[in-house]
Formats: C-alpha cells, structure tokens, sequence
C-alpha cells in the first residue's frame, strides 16, 4: 500500500495537470459571460457536482460546531484563497499566453514562505536551506519570463502577469488557511465550505462591479463547454488539494505544482499553437528544475 506521502504527491501531481485547464475554461466562456460572474458560476457548479457525488461523505452536523478559528481559517482559504485568486488568474490568461500564466504563478512558493513566516510564525531556521535557495531561485526563473529577459526590468511586466502574480500571492492563502485548521472536518467537507465561501464572495463582488448577464450566452457552445469544464475541475481539484495540504509542507506543495508548468505547455500548443519565447524556455528550466531538485531534498 502507497505511503500517505506519496498518495499526497501524486495528487498534487493530478492537479497540477489540471490547472491550465482552468485557464481553458475560462477562455471559453469568457466568449459570452463577464469574469467575476464566471467565476462564481464555476465554482457553483462544482459546488453542486461535488455534493452530489460526496454527499454520502458530507457530515452535515459538524458544520455546526466549527470553532470560531476555524472559520476564520475557511473565510482565508474560500474569499481570499480561492474566489479571488481564481478571479485574478481568470483575468490574466486573457492577456497572456498559458505558459506565461502558469510560470508567473509559479511565485507561489515564495508568498507561502512569506506567510508562513508571517501567520504562521515558521521560523526560517525550521525550513532547509535547499527549499529555501531553491524557492528564491524559482522567483528568478518568474522574472526571466515575465519581462522576457535576463535582467529583472519590472516596466517589462505585462499586464496579465501582473494579474497572475497577484494570483500567486492569494493563492498561497489557502494553503497557510489549510494548515490553521483543525481535524475536525474532513477533506470533503472543507471543500464544500471553501467552494461555498468562493461561489458567495465573487457573486457579491460581481454584482458590487456592476456585470451584466444574458442567459441566451449559456447556450452558445464555448461558454456551456467552459462551464462544464471548469465544474468537473473544480470536483477533480479540490478534494485533491485539501488532502494532499494535510499531509505535506506547504513549501513542498507548492513546489510540487510547478509541474503545472508542463502540461500549459503542452496544452497552449496543442489548443492555440502557443510556442514559448527563448527566455520563456530558460526560465521554465530554472523553475521546473527548482521544483525537482527541492522534491530531491526533500525525501
């Protein structure tokens, strides 16, 4: 039987595959629906997809004895976590190209370092050199990228980059919110709630933006096709996510996931025939090898 580590990773792996699809899907139906509206709709669907299927796994009881920490903790890893970091990387791969967008929110693991520090209170002397050296070279690897040269120009950074930063940077609140919370619910059931907090955070913030929506564009073929899809993600993802979170470091994790950079290249040629630039390639090595050398390091 699998080590519960390595179940984790190849979760984590799953997911990773997973991720650039979201950016499909949100080209899709971005053809016809405004993106906080698309957002909560997604996250609502697979909201509804993962009641459906896990229901049997859904102790309903529980909900009512969740401490005021863990709310707290849930409110991080829903509004903030998942609601707007899926708004901001949502917006930014429709100004960039999906290998861009998955290299610059591969900044990940610096913010999850950061916060931990901060939150968390992780003393530096408690995380390896290695993770550590590696996490900043990554951060390197992100600047090749998104200025497209060698030298850190940040008035290079393009506007979907910024986008996908600001995505990296919320993101990494979801698995500081992971790691606050106590064992009392499981991993469906933290699902449940954080997709429920997303879906009811970006609706309000999408009728605080004033976003108009027709329902005559559910029906045309990209937009029903993007729906589809990023519900059946979001059922695929995030019970992954919540178990793979409990059983490694956070660090980890999220260097784990840069693999995602792989599949977005493979997806952005083989769906818009996106090639990367010369720095792109560079970069990617530095931050896929970041990646593999710190999962070297750290088993």
């Amino acid at each position: 039987m699998m080590h519960t580590k390595t179940l984790a990773i190849f979760a984590l792996i799953i997911t990773a595959a997973c991720f650039p699809l979201f950016s499909i899907s949100a080209r899709l139906v971005n053809v016809g629906i405004p993106s906080l509206t698309q957002v909560a709709i997604r996250i609502g669907i697979g909201l509804l997809l993962t009641i459906l299927i896990f229901q049997k796994n859904i102790n309903w009881r529980k909900f009512t004895r969740i401490s005021v920490r863990d709310w707290l903790a849930l409110l991080l890893m829903g509004v903030v976590g998942y609601g707007i970091s899926t708004y901001l990387t949502t917006v930014g791969v429709l100004h960039t190209t999906l290998i861009n967008a998955s290299v610059v929110g591969n900044a990940e693991p610096f913010f999850v370092l950061l916060f931990s520090f901060i939150l968390l209170r992780n003393k530096l002397d408690k995380i390896s050199l290695p993770t550590l050296i590696l996490t900043i070279t990554s951060l390197i690897g992100i600047t090749i990228v998104s200025t497209n040269s060698l030298l850190p120009i940040l008035s290079k950074f393009g506007v979907g980059e910024l986008y996908i930063l600001g995505y990296a940077a919320t993101s990494a609140f979801y698995i500081i919110g992971a790691k606050l919370l106590s064992n009392l619910l499981d991993t469906t059931e933290v699902t449940v709630i954080t997709m429920a907090l997303a879906t009811i955070s970006t609706g309000i913030f999408a009728f605080l933006n004033h976003e108009t929506l027709s329902l005559s564009n559910f029906f045309l073929i990209p937009v029903a096709g993007g729906l589809v899809l990023g519900g059946i993600l979001n059922v695929i993802v995030m019970p992954l996510q919540n178990f793979a979170y409990k059983h490694i470091q956070g660090v980890l994790a999220s260097q784990i996931l840069l693999s995602a950079t792989i599949f977005s290249l493979l997806y952005g040629y083989l769906f818009y025939r996106e090639l990367p630039t010369v720095f792109g390639i560079i970069g990617s090595i530095v931050i896929v090898g970041s990646a593999y050398l710190n999962k070297r390091f750290s088993t």
